[in-house]
């Protein structure tokens, strides 16, 4: 895309409503869809101090000016690709959509009814529409407008589109883990000191080890369900946010062997 540095670098500044502005949050996802991220960082070290320190940043609370200019030169440079090198010539417009269009449970439909303070992940999504440039923007809105709940805009955009691709997001956020209490489903005791394999589709196994109270942790991870296996038995355990720890989880169909009686 257009990698226009100082244009990113504007959103963190005063200059932009409190609510939307950039901060930490930006700045730690960029970090962790870096393809070094996972590679490079030592065990329990945060996106921020992984980033200063393999960019040879002073370390800080917050990234300098020149340690964030880096970060998102870095980050643009993802995509492999600049619209002003190709050739090619748009104008951007940005529309707000906030809360007031949540997709139905298809992903495809704009859903008619959906519960107050539902937070579904489907909902976190960029759209991206083109238009012939001849003729501009149709409903036309204000650049970086927010929409109402009764906008024609947006809905009437999604009605004219001719063409839908999906495309998933390249560096998925990693800011989940699996912190989990193993128990037999025969008596609800700990497992302790078995190895234990976590599975993430796509990707490679993780291998590590419950302690002596039936404990495994394993940080660094995508939301989702993952697959877990102890034991020679398989189950899913969910990947929740670092403030959720030790959660009990039963391992169906693990059956006690003597000394655990």
């Amino acid at each position: 895309m257009n990698d226009d540095v100082p244009f990113w670098e504007k959103q963190y500044t005063t200059s932009i409503p409190e609510s939307q502005r950039w901060g930490n949050t930006e700045d730690e996802a960029m970090a962790r869809a870096l393809p070094d991220f996972e590679t490079t960082r030592q065990p329990g070290e945060a996106p921020i101090p992984w980033f200063e320190r393999t960019r040879s940043f002073p370390n800080s609370a917050t990234l300098s000016t020149a340690a964030r200019k880096q970060l998102i030169t870095d980050y643009m440079g993802l995509d492999g690709t600049n619209v002003k090198d190709a050739g090619l010539d748009f104008e951007l417009v940005r529309h707000g959509c906030g809360e007031n269009f949540p997709l139905d449970e298809t992903g495809e439909e704009m859903d008619e009814a959906p519960s107050d303070a539902q937070q579904e992940q489907l909902d976190r999504r960029v759209e991206l529409f083109f238009f012939d440039k001849q003729l501009g923007v149709q409903p036309k809105v204000g650049d970086g407008s927010n929409s109402k709940p009764s906008s024609k805009e947006y809905p009437e955009w999604r009605q004219r589109a001719t063409e839908l691709r999906e495309i998933s997001a390249i560096g998925n956020p990693r800011d989940r883990h699996v912190s989990v209490i193993l128990l037999s489903n025969s008596g609800n005791v700990p497992l302790k000191q078995r190895a234990v394999t976590l599975t993430i589709e796509g990707e490679p196994p993780l291998e590590g080890k419950t302690d002596d109270n039936g404990v495994f942790e394993q940080p660094g991870l995508p939301a989702g369900d993952h697959r877990l296996r102890v034991d020679g038995v398989d189950s899913f355990v969910a990947a929740t946010p670092t403030s959720i720890v030790q959660r009990p989880h039963v391992v169906v169909g693990h059956i006690l062997i003597a000394e655990d009686a």
